[in-house]
């Protein structure tokens, strides 16, 4: 195993506490910090605006790194207007959404 059951156990809370839960979005020094420790490197994902979190609650909150060792997210690009042509999963590559900044 990578780490132990009670190291993972205490990750899991720390994740748990600052509220890392499926949609998640993530900014500035918060998203840099996260993007300086992935797997694979891309400028055009540093560029990005923020992450959003998509891996599932039950993998963020799994104890052991050996199952479940990575979160995983979609870059976010803010945008001025909403593209009805690409809204609503009408494109496979591009996702358009409305995002409430409250």
């Amino acid at each position: 195993m990578i780490e132990s059951i009670t190291e993972g156990i205490v990750l899991r809370n720390a994740i748990q506490n600052n509220g890392w839960e499926q949609g998640l979005i993530l900014f500035g020094e918060n998203k840099d910090t996260i993007l300086s420790h992935a797997t694979e490197q891309f400028t055009w994902a540093k560029s990005s605006d923020a992450l959003l979190l998509f891996s599932q609650d039950c993998d963020i909150l799994h104890p052991s790194l050996d199952y479940e060792p990575f979160a995983e997210f979609f870059c976010i690009r803010t945008i001025d207007f909403l593209d009805c042509s690409i809204a609503y999963g009408k494109n496979p590559r591009r996702l358009h959404l409305c995002c409430d900044s409250s």
